[in-house]
């Protein structure tokens, strides 16, 4: 059976579309404060090998940046709070392909127990590869890492991995001297992607990778130029391990689209960075990206939505999951970090909601489901001043619960990584970093109490 095209689709689910006005700052309801958290973390001496001690707290925090992470945990766990963050000690480096300039760290996890830590190192003669370290992060610490493993040799400079649970790792990429974008699932122990399937050949950056049971949800974007100026054209595609579904054209605008997606229990959520029903055209400008667009996809086809006034100036969005829901996570102006609650069906339940400020121009943030509410990672890198990676745990109405601040990390390269696992009630956060003129990968962790 032919498919409709996935923009006609967004055109006629219009009348399900809710929207959120310019202005509009309703709070969600409940008990505590909704207002911004400034993270005002206590910082330790320089530790064993130049990495910082760390200090945690509660309470009120100060607050920097980070980059977008889907949780892979379950609910919440009854009965336990994470009203304090203890931290095991300072960041452990972790052995990458090329020590020395391995950047771009990403999660994926095989189990409960073990993490593949993703990653791209550079070598002088085979340019950039993909590499992969696997290691057990949720028992003794600091971890026993297995050596690492290449993935592929002569990567492109955009990849996405999708974050599991699942023994085999998939990797969406454009191999260096290849047009399109390429998905390949491969064991990550023993290397070996080839591309399997070519998702789309007009693409050039690979966006996101997602997973839900078979199906991997793809996005990628592909550029173009018209007589009123370039253009970019947001694809999304389904596979299955056997037929490719896709891409469709799912947003154009007028700079590089951003966009998450995330598997709910009734299909799946997509937002991003462009009008819902825009189709780049070489006869018409492309919109600016002043509107978020977030849609319920079941069986590949938009069946509800919600559009989300943000005024063009966030770099990063991300989905996590909550009960019942979604958190929608942006940068309302350049430095503000806020919240929309979205309903199973991708309506608005509640926000936008504050949950912290920076001074300056944010890095990048990370975030995962904690129980009923959610744990952030941010960056913050004033002009003056010591950097941190600061920790913060918020609850189901945005409250701050709990703060842990690595103080004066080393410059972070990239956007760092974090993750929550309900079992043990423990938080990962990995990062690359600048050390001694050097790109390294770093780990750290954290429990709640």
């Amino acid at each position: 059976m032919v498919r409709r095209a996935f923009v006609v689709a967004l055109l006629i689910s219009g009348c399900s579309r809710s929207r959120l006005l310019d202005g509009d700052a309703s709070a969600l309801t409940g008990s505590g404060s909704n207002a911004p958290s400034t993270i005002a973390a206590t910082t330790g001496s320089a530790g064993e090998g130049g990495a910082s001690q760390v200090s945690a707290g509660t309470g009120a925090s100060t607050v920097g940046a980070g980059s977008p992470s889907t949780s892979n945990t379950g609910g919440a766990t009854p009965g336990l709070s994470c009203d304090e963050l203890i931290v095991d000690g300072p960041p452990v480096p972790i052995a990458t392909l090329a020590p020395g300039t391995a950047d771009n760290l990403r999660f994926h996890f095989l189990d409960d127990q073990r993490v593949a830590l993703v990653h791209r190192p550079f070598d002088i003669v085979a340019g950039l590869r993909l590499g992969s370290t696997t290691l057990a992060w949720t028992g003794a610490w600091p971890p026993t890492a297995e050596p690492p493993v290449e993935l592929l040799d002569q990567v492109g400079l955009s990849f996405a991995v999708d974050r599991g649970p699942d023994p085999l790792l998939g990797v969406l990429t454009s191999p260096a001297g290849d047009s399109g974008i390429w998905l390949d699932s491969v064991d990550p122990a023993l290397g070996g992607w080839k591309k399997q399937v070519a998702i789309d050949g007009g693409s050039d950056r690979a966006v996101f990778l997602r997973r839900k049971g078979l199906d991997f949800m793809t996005a990628t974007v592909a550029p173009g130029t018209s007589s009123f100026g370039p253009f970019y054209q947001l694809r999304v595609g389904w596979f299955d391990g056997t037929a490719l579904r896709g891409p469709y054209n799912a947003g154009c605008s007028s700079v590089p689209v951003i966009a998450d997606a995330l598997a709910m229990p009734n299909g799946w959520l997509l937002a991003r960075s462009s009008p819902a029903a825009s189709t780049c055209s070489a006869f018409a400008p492309a919109p600016p990206p002043k509107a978020m667009t977030v849609d319920l996809i079941v069986n590949d086809m938009p069946v509800s939505g919600a559009e989300i006034p943000f005024g063009g100036d966030s770099g990063q969005l991300a989905l996590v999951r909550r009960p019942g829901g979604a958190w929608l996570l942006f940068w309302s102006g350049p430095t503000t970090l806020v919240a929309i609650l979205l309903n199973d069906f991708s309506q608005i339940a509640g926000g936008p909601v504050p949950l912290a400020s920076v001074t300056e121009q944010p890095f990048a943030f990370a975030a995962d489901q904690l129980d009923d509410g959610i744990a952030l990672l941010l960056y913050d890198a004033p002009s003056t001043g010591p950097t941190g990676l600061h920790v913060l745990v918020k609850d189901a109405f945005a409250n701050t619960k709990a703060v842990a601040t690595i103080a004066s990390p080393q410059k972070l390269t990239t956007a760092p990584q974090l993750a929550f696992d309900p079992k043990t009630r423990s938080i990962l956060v990995g990062y690359s970093a600048i050390d001694d003129g050097k790109q390294r990968t770093y780990l750290a962790r954290l429990a709640c109490r």
